[in-house]
């Protein structure tokens, strides 16, 4: 998984769901999130990012794609708890691969 950029293809996700391509937007969310999964996350990132997930699987059997990508674009991302030092710290590993 090197040169993942997950803030990148989040937003990527996120278009490719506003654009109607809900495969690709699908493809894209669930390679973000098995990544963010896959990093050291306190209580509080584990908490939020499961919440999330609920929520997203949600909006997905409701068909409800376009909530879905504003749920991706302004809550995911802005309100994940420390997103940045997350996204640093999984660079970093990157790097060092």
């Amino acid at each position: 998984m090197e040169n993942f950029d997950i803030e990148l293809t989040l937003k990527q996700s996120a278009l490719a769901y506003y654009g109607n391509d809900h495969s690709l937007g699908g493809y894209l969310l669930k390679g973000c999130l098995r990544r963010l999964s896959l990093l050291p996350l306190n209580l509080q990132q584990a908490t939020y990012l499961n919440e999330t997930i609920a929520k997203l699987n949600e909006m997905v059997t409701k068909c409800n794609y376009t909530g879905l990508a504003d749920v991706i674009h302004f809550e995911l991302m802005q309100n994940f708890p420390d997103f940045a030092s997350l996204l640093a710290r999984d660079s970093a590993n990157n790097k060092q691969s």
